[in-house]
């Protein structure tokens, strides 16, 4: 409704009135304002009111009691705040109910909906139509032959998988939504739901690594072989069922080739594209520089050929860019150009490690932090003095000019590979009173207060922390330059970065650093240590994959959450006098401190405390031996078993199937242990076994399939 101010009703009053209130020092005027005020106060209540009776407008406290008049059941609360809050059932499940519902018992019902309360791209295979049996000849299933066709080598590469078009033998065994299974399991009633983990976002524009010779590259900037992901829509919608185009699956050679033979020839006949996807969504982006400066060249689909690079091949004699999707390599014809830029999408589980996905807590952080100074770090901007520099040395270089007490940020503006060591005389300086974050996020420009029309300028602490994942290729070291035992020492924050090297805290003699913090980051080789009798005070990481956490006596504060530590041969914590502090942490190894309070972690290796008497673990896993305070409600479970122990893969450090129920339910919320708690994966298996069981038709069980 239309908002009551106290100028509209005391411009009502006749002008005689106001003339003798003002004379009178203006009491009727102060009246209206109090009069004004609890109107408006009855007017924002009216249309919270109205606003409640809709599902897409209501208030997060209304969509319970919006779905209890549709009878939807409670399901928990996904939002990814760091807690489990409250268990309400998600918006969209209540929105869609109805439509749900005219279309129950379609397996195009049963994805969607997956998706909308566990928030999982999901393919449902009924399988009684994929059962090998004796067919009738008078209705013979030609596309789903009981043999396998060796000549389809495209069809080879879905198997196994959602997508195979080859007939199963039939296995009795029963399936439950809640207990997820490695395999399918062909039976008369069971519909497999085929869920996949990650989140397909793409990474645009970045740099490729080029191996040395014969237009060699690899997509990952740290040259490793890698697949790529297909990046998928954001809701193909209950009408339409789930294709490969729509999931965030592993990309198959074979079957994008056969996409662009056809598209190449149908444009050379002058018939309809047969893949427009290559056009409006491509599953990948090349796109040359030719020399320094120039713009990005895009690739044409037409001259990109699929093929296998593994061993690696000669360059096409077509002159057409050579990819294999499988392994992330890519070899391109002479010329050669300046550099390749890639746009793909890296895959893995969002919210935890360096990605595209967005990472609002260091955005919020930095716009309160009062930031005085900033600097951009691009690869393809024109250097603008005390804005913009060429690399990240540079940044430091200047950084390390600045006097005590500056609150700075080194912004890298674009998915570029440094090639740089931060070490020696290029170690970063952290002096007294400073705080310097070196994070991956753009920089916007914002209109000018006051200036020009469309006159804009980028302001120190504004960023925008998404779709980027800059590497750092060599080490990384810093030292605290504010005198030892300083009430304000200096603090370094790594935000959102790929780091190929080791994170060095070096002390300088009578000096220190006061806090290391590294958020969203994922390191590949190196780990996190400190050289020195008095380096730093404290670590804190978050939500990151690093290395083995080395640190002297002197550390007394360790802070880590939804983190992976890896120490495979070596001890993952080594920080004897520190009082570690771990929420959610996967530690591959050892673990040695001084006290521990740990919650909802798997300790893969034997832990020792020097105190036992003060601290507590609670809601863990770690072994029998290990050396602890109390223990609360701890796992005696078998060993943990993981799909990846590479550092890197997309499913490192994830559990397999098999790993044990209490492993995946023994969290404090019930949810599982380790840094994947993040992800809710067992809030989501139990939102999909709560919501879909409506959905079923009588008679079949439905069971849940991960795919990484």
């Amino acid at each position: 409704m239309s908002r009551i101010t106290a100028q509209s009703l005391y411009a009502r009053l006749p002008a005689y009135y106001r003339e003798a209130d003002a004379a009178a020092g203006g009491l009727v005027q102060a009246l209206m304002e109090l009069i004004a005020a609890q109107a408006d106060r009855i007017g924002a209540q009216i249309d919270e009111m109205r606003d409640g009776w809709f599902i897409e407008t209501c208030p997060d406290w209304a969509v319970p009691y919006l779905g209890d008049l549709l009878g939807v059941p409670l399901t928990h609360d996904l939002r990814f705040d760091g807690s489990l809050t409250s268990v309400v059932p998600r918006r969209a499940q209540v929105a869609n109910t109805i439509r749900y519902r005219r279309r129950k018992g379609t397996v195009s019902v049963l994805e969607s909906l997956a998706f909308d309360v566990g928030g999982w791209r999901t393919v449902a295979v009924e399988e009684l139509e994929r059962l090998w049996t004796t067919q009738h000849l008078a209705h013979p299933r030609t596309s789903l032959p009981n043999t396998v066709d060796l000549r389809s080598g495209a069809n080879l590469e879905a198997t196994p998988g959602p997508f195979a078009v080859h007939a199963h033998t039939i296995d009795v065994r029963g399936v439950r939504l809640d207990r997820p299974s490695p395999v399918p399991r062909p039976n008369v009633p069971t519909v497999d739901l085929h869920v996949y983990h990650g989140d397909g976002l793409l990474l645009p524009l970045a740099t490729a690594r080029f191996t040395g010779a014969g237009g060699r590259y690899h997509a990952d900037p740290l040259g490793r072989d890698l697949p790529l992901v297909n990046p998928p829509v954001h809701d193909p919608g209950v009408e339409v069922r789930t294709g490969e185009d729509e999931v965030p699956a592993p990309l198959r050679r074979r079957r994008l080739r056969e996409q662009l033979d056809a598209r190449r020839a149908a444009l050379a006949a002058g018939r309809e594209d047969p893949a427009p996807r290559w056009v409006s969504r491509p599953p990948f982006q090349l796109y040359l520089v030719p020399a320094p400066g120039d713009a990005p060249v895009p690739v044409p689909a037409t001259r990109i050929e699929i093929c296998r690079l593994d061993p690696w091949r000669d360059p096409s004699p077509s002159g057409r860019a050579r990819v294999d999707p499988v392994t992330g390599r890519v070899v391109l014809p002479d010329p050669q150009p300046h550099h390749l830029l890639v746009t793909a999408a890296p895959g893995g589980v969002p919210g935890i490690g360096a990605g595209p996905s967005p990472r609002p807590a260091i955005r919020d952080e930095l716009a309160g932090a009062g930031v005085g100074w900033q600097l951009g770090v691009a690869r393809d901007e024109q250097p603008v003095p005390g804005r913009i520099v060429a690399s990240l040395e540079d940044a430091v270089t200047a950084w390390n000019a600045r006097p005590p007490g500056t609150v700075g940020v080194i912004a890298l503006l674009d998915n570029d590979r440094h090639d740089v060591a931060l070490t020696g005389d290029s170690r970063v300086l952290v002096p007294e009173g400073s705080h310097l974050t070196i994070v991956a996020a753009g920089w916007p420009r914002l209109p000018v207060a006051g200036g020009v029309p469309g006159e804009t300028a980028r302001r120190p602490g504004v960023v925008t922390p998404e779709r980027l994942r800059p590497a750092i290729v060599g080490d990384v070291e810093v030292s605290g330059t504010a005198p030892a035992g300083d009430d304000a020492p200096g603090t370094l924050t790594l935000d959102g970065l790929l780091l190929s090297g080791s994170i060095r805290v070096t002390g300088i003699a009578g000096q220190q650093l006061g806090r290391l913090r590294v958020r969203s980051c994922t390191q590949v080789t190196g780990g996190v240590k400190a050289i020195g009798q008095h380096p730093l005070v404290a670590v804190e990481i978050d939500a990151s994959f690093v290395g083995a956490v080395a640190l002297p006596p002197s550390v007394s504060e360790v802070s880590l959450a939804r983190t992976v530590v890896d120490g495979t041969g070596e001890p993952a914590i080594e920080a004897p006098g520190a009082h570690a502090v771990l929420d959610a942490v996967t530690a591959l190894g050892r673990a040695n401190v001084k006290q521990l309070d740990a919650r909802q972690c798997l300790l893969c290796g034997r832990v020792t405390t020097a105190i036992q008497q003060e601290g507590c673990v609670r809601y863990s896993y770690l072994p029998r031996t290990s050396v602890t305070p109390r223990r609360y409600r701890c796992l005696d479970a078998p060993a943990p078993a993981f799909v990846s122990a590479r550092r890197g893969h997309r499913a490192y450090a994830v559990l397999t199937d098999g790993a044990g129920e209490a492993l995946r339910t023994g969290g404090e919320h019930g949810d599982e242990l380790g840094a994947y708690a993040v992800a809710r994966t067992t809030h989501r298996e139990q939102n999909t076994a709560i919501a879909l069981s409506e959905y079923l038709r009588a008679g079949t069980a439905a069971g849940v399939v991960r795919v990484m």
